[in-house]
């Protein structure tokens, strides 16, 4: 189920080419305080978040998204 409210959240973010900040920010501090199995890095300006483990048989999945683009997408709907 999507969560409307975060989806309000970050698409009012502005996150234009260049000053995807303050959008990376908000999913850093949003990871830090809902998931306690993920690790958010921010590193040269990008952000990652690293599933954290036990079983090192775990199969790792890459969501790989353009934070300039979501609330351009979104808008043009």
């Amino acid at each position: 189920m999507v969560d409307k409210n975060l989806l309000l959240d970050i698409t009012s973010i502005p996150s234009p080419t260049g000053f995807e900040y303050k959008l990376i920010e908000f999913i850093y501090e949003y990871s830090i305080k809902n998931h306690s199995r993920i690790k958010p890095i921010i590193d040269s300006g990008e952000l990652y978040l690293v599933r954290l483990s036990k079983n090192n048989n775990h199969k790792t999945v890459l969501y790989d998204a353009h934070t300039d683009q979501v609330s351009c997408r979104i808008l043009k709907i």
